[in-house]
């Protein structure tokens, strides 16, 4: 800061700067100038930095500050956009979400500048300097920071009673994808952006294939469903979840694998595509013989000869397995 401010010293002479400056106490041209210069940067710190800068100079007031700070919250807009380019729709989905709270915010107060000018003059401390241009100067840098908490923090209580409209809003411009609308489970931790990084994607397999062992333990849990109808439904649907994941783990894994990889990494992929395999043949073999199998003890509990000790103990043995499977899935 001290070596920007002492660049910047000689512009207190220069016509031409003075002129611009003048320009900024038109809220919208100094929120657009400081729009623009944040998205060339990618940076609102730091245009937050040279506004405070300039007022510490004396360039600017502080309404001019206020704008210029209202329009670095909506250049850093231009930052979300260009990292979900190539990202999955949740990506999107969350980057027009902070387009629309900061444009909204901002054009909440862009015709507020006054006003909130007035609340920071009456919350900041006031200087002891007679001077007009000096009191200015060691005030307005201070007022323009609180401005920025200000609006920021008043901005997050109004909108955080719409998350729920706001949500649907972004759902309707950005709906999800053919598969997600077919209902065919998509891999939620998988990201290809992890790949250059073995520890984070093999965590994010890792993830991925906890989902997979909660899809086969759905299905384990709709072995005893008293609607045999609904029942096969339910475990073919959770066995096309299972199989989609499965194929999303096998070609992320062997994406990771590509990469030369340290020796315990290794391991622990080659550790995951086991867990992977042990739960697809699980699944597959609750949903070949599950139907069945559930007609027959179905057919056992009407039947008079079968002792309530033996129902005890294959009830036990069913809660056994379930509690098993359950705990491997916690492991992961």
């Amino acid at each position: 800061m001290t070596l920007m401010s002492d660049a910047t010293y000689p512009l207190r002479t220069y016509d031409p700067f003075i002129d611009f400056m003048k320009e900024l106490d038109n809220p919208l041209l100094a929120a657009g100038a400081a729009a623009v210069f944040t998205a060339l940067v990618q940076s609102s710190s730091a245009t937050t930095g040279v506004v405070i800068l300039l007022a510490s100079q004396g360039f600017i007031s502080l309404e001019a500050g206020i704008a210029l700070a209202l329009g670095a919250n909506v250049g850093t807009c231009a930052t979300a956009l260009l990292a979900s380019i190539g990202k999955p729709r949740p990506a999107l989905q969350a980057s027009l979400i902070h387009v629309i709270f900061n444009v909204a915010g901002a054009l909440i107060w862009i015709a507020l500048v006054d006003v909130l000018a007035a609340i920071v003059r009456a919350i900041s401390p006031s200087s002891s300097l007679i001077d007009e241009m000096e009191r200015l100067a060691e005030e307005t840098p201070r007022q323009i920071a609180n401005a920025h908490t200000v609006f920021n923090v008043v901005n997050t209580l109004i909108f955080i009673w719409f998350t729920g409209p706001i949500a649907k809003f972004i759902e309707y411009v950005i709906p999800a994808s053919k598969e997600e609308n077919s209902g065919v489970k998509e891999p939620r931790f998988l990201n290809e952006c992890f790949l250059d990084t073995p520890a984070l994607a093999l965590d994010c397999l890792r993830m991925e294939v906890g989902e997979m062992g909660a899809c086969v333990n759905a299905i384990y849990k709709a072995f005893k469903g008293v609607d045999k109808e609904a029942q096969e439904e339910a475990m073919l649907k959770a066995q096309e979840d299972v199989n989609a994941l499965d194929r999303a783990i096998l070609t992320f894994a062997h994406q990771i694998g590509s990469k030369e990889l340290p020796a315990k990494y290794a391991t622990r992929l080659e550790t995951l595509l086991g867990v992977t395999n042990d739960f697809q043949i699980i699944c597959d073999i609750i949903v070949l013989h599950g139907t069945e199998l559930s007609t027959k003890w179905d057919s056992l509990c009407l039947d008079d000869h079968a002792g309530e000790n033996t129902m005890n103990i294959m009830r036990e043995h069913h809660k056994v397995v379930q509690n098993a499977l359950s705990c491997a899935v916690k492991a992961i």
